[in-house]
């Protein structure tokens, strides 16, 4: 889960995004965007498909706003299991 917290009079909406992503991994945020003032929170469900690269990888997690803009660098690995491949966050 993501979560951010305005403060200082900052007041805008944000755009979430990742980036980094190995082959075969999909994203996705719930909610896509954090309503403004920009306090909220957001989960990032990450899926694996069977013929996901496997091994570690760093993703980029961004987060956008008005006059602002950050970033998350978040280790993950995939892994082979007996039914299909699975993202595991380190």
């Amino acid at each position: 889960m993501l979560a951010t917290t305005a403060e200082g009079g900052f007041n805008s909406a944000l755009g979430l995004a990742v980036s980094g992503l190995p082959t075969g991994v999909t994203a996705v945020f719930a909610p896509t965007k954090i309503a403004a003032p920009g306090t909220g929170s957001s989960t990032l469900t990450l899926t694996a498909s069977k013929t996901a690269t496997l091994g570690s990888a760093k993703i980029t997690v961004t987060v956008t706003g008005t006059g602002f803009s950050g970033t998350a660098t978040v280790p993950l690995t995939l892994v082979a299991t007996s039914t299909n491949s699975r993202v595991r966050p380190l």
